[in-house]
């Protein structure tokens, strides 16, 4: 939340850190609302919206749910961009919290990336520039072809040897 705000600081936004009247867009987290409609990790929404205008943009994640009926509504979950930019996010930090753990650097040590969708595509692509011997393990042909068009060795999911790797990423949902 903190790198959104700086971007729309710099953009010459206007932020209110409470609801008011003057409010155009509201920012949630992704995803946005627990199934009785309270926040994430917060309070109930709708005492939030009626102190709103019913114009407002609500920008968040899983939008549909009825509190937010009749408001205009972007749900970042459904849009690409947004998905392959977290993707690229949550690979750069999932490869900075292995190598923390780590007494060696990526060349030469041998990955095995479970899944090869946004979050295992990221992973592969930062992995194999540091030297790691990436193997990628997918249910899908077209994502072994994938992988393999990229020089990278590919393997069913059920037919891999988890003792002959050092590290594991698992993206499997």
């Amino acid at each position: 939340m903190c790198r959104v705000r700086e971007r729309l600081l710099s953009q010459g936004a206007n932020i209110a850190d409470a609801p008011c009247p003057e409010v155009t867009h509201l920012l949630l987290g992704v995803p946005s609302l627990e199934a009785d409609g309270c926040l994430k990790n917060g309070g109930p929404l709708a005492p939030i919206l009626e102190t709103l205008p019913r114009d407002i943009h609500i920008l968040g994640g899983d939008l549909d749910h009825p509190v937010l009926d009749g408001f205009q509504k972007i749900d970042l979950l459904k849009k690409e961009s947004y998905l392959w930019e977290n993707a690229a996010i949550t690979a750069d930090c999932a490869i900075s919290l292995a190598r923390q753990r780590m007494n060696r650097c990526w060349k030469d040590t041998k990955v095995l990336i479970l899944g090869f969708g946004r979050i295992g595509f990221h992973l592969a692509v930062i992995l194999n520039s540091l030297g790691a011997m990436v193997t990628v393990a997918a249910r899908k042909e077209s994502a072994l072809a994938q992988a393999e068009s990229m020089g990278l060795q590919a393997t069913a999911l059920d037919a891999f040897d988890p003792v002959s790797f050092t590290v594991i990423f698992n993206t499997v949902p």
